[in-house]
């Protein structure tokens, strides 16, 4: 009731506009899913060793509208994003669970998640374990703030991650983990957090993202 007072007086606005911060129900159907499920040896080719399987729902360059929900989900500061877009990887993931699974996600310094007022890759990991009837662990601690990935090149980017994650002292590591997070480009953190979950003694690491850009 108070959600449909408040659309009635605040109507919300869709990002197809100027200023809009949401997609309509319509414009969701419009961005194509597009599921694409890279494993080891491709990988290792790429330098992702750690990592034994990278699934993205959709790509990146395919949608400007879905370019648009993920840019104003991080850097606009909307959380309400998160539901909608955690979607997309359940539906990728929905056939791929096997017994065991943990879902955790990529951790923010918590200098940049002060700042922005959540996690994104958590509140998409909390989303997609709830729905699939997984079980979610905070497994991972950033332990260096690495600043943004987007402007840096694919090597600055390895270099950045190198070491910036750990596993926090007191936590088990479960034995095959699910890594969240919202977009894989060169997979540079996806695989710095795997390594460290590999380290502590987690034999499996499946990531599973949005979009791969």
């Amino acid at each position: 009731m108070l959600q449909k007072f408040l659309d009635i007086f605040y109507p919300k606005h869709s990002l197809q506009g100027i200023s809009g911060c949401w997609i309509t129900t319509e414009e969701w159907t419009d961005i194509l899913f597009n599921m694409y499920r890279e494993q080891q040896p491709s990988l290792q080719d790429r330098g992702l060793g750690s990592i034994d399987t990278i699934l993205s729902a959709c790509s990146y360059h395919d949608s400007i509208l879905l370019q648009r929900a993920l840019f104003t989900f991080k850097y606009r500061k909307v959380p309400g994003l998160s539901s909608r877009l955690a979607d997309f990887i359940i539906r990728a993931g929905r056939d791929q669970i096997t017994p065991g699974m943990v879902v955790t996600s990529v951790p923010l310094h918590w200098r940049r998640q002060f700042d922005r007022g959540f996690n994104q890759s958590a509140l998409l990991a909390k989303r997609t374990a709830s729905v699939l009837d997984l079980p979610y662990e905070n497994i991972l601690r950033r332990v260096r703030d690495t600043g943004h990935q987007a402007w840096r090149s694919r090597d600055e980017r390895f270099t950045s991650m190198h070491d910036a994650f750990v596993v926090g002292k007191r936590t088990i590591a479960p034995k095959h983990v699910v890594l969240i997070d919202d977009i894989a480009t060169t997979g540079a953190t996806l695989n710095a957090c795997a390594k460290a979950l590999k380290n502590a003694g987690t034999t499996r690491v499946d990531a599973w993202v949005i979009a791969r850009g």
